[in-house]
């Protein structure tokens, strides 16, 4: 939900303060097919996890019909921070953590492509530092 600690205990102290519940849902981790491959983790159909490449994303906000004003939010650095970057770089993170159980990964990599520029000039090609 943010990209900076700050920001993260601002949204802590708010909800504690107002005394209401922040949910993060990623909501791939109950797609059908993460399920099927979770229960054969699980069942030890796959044998041992070892290492796990995730693809994740959609053809990009315009091209889904994303409205206008939430588009321009979307796509300005400035305003949403590292976008889609943290976005669908957080689903892959979410599957695994709860496919292992909480257990933390050994390491853990990462490519950003600029696919659009003609369309998305404005977007971050380098990941803030947190």
């Amino acid at each position: 939900m943010t990209i900076s600690l700050a920001d993260a205990l601002a949204i802590r102290e708010t909800a504690r303060h107002y005394k209401i519940h922040v949910l993060v849902n990623y909501e791939t981790t109950w797609y059908a097919s993460n399920k099927a491959a979770y229960d054969d983790v699980e069942q030890g159909r796959l044998g041992p996890i070892r290492r796990v490449v995730v693809h994740d994303g959609h053809e990009g906000p315009k091209e889904i019909g994303v409205g206008p004003e939430f588009l321009g939010w979307l796509t300005d650095p400035a305003q949403n921070g590292a976008g889609s970057l943290y976005d669908f770089g957080c689903y892959g993170v979410d599957l695994m953590t709860w496919m292992m159980h909480g257990e933390t990964p050994l390491t853990v990599t990462a490519l950003v492509n600029h696919d659009k520029p003609e369309i998305y000039p404005k977007w971050m090609t380098t990941p803030p530092s947190c």
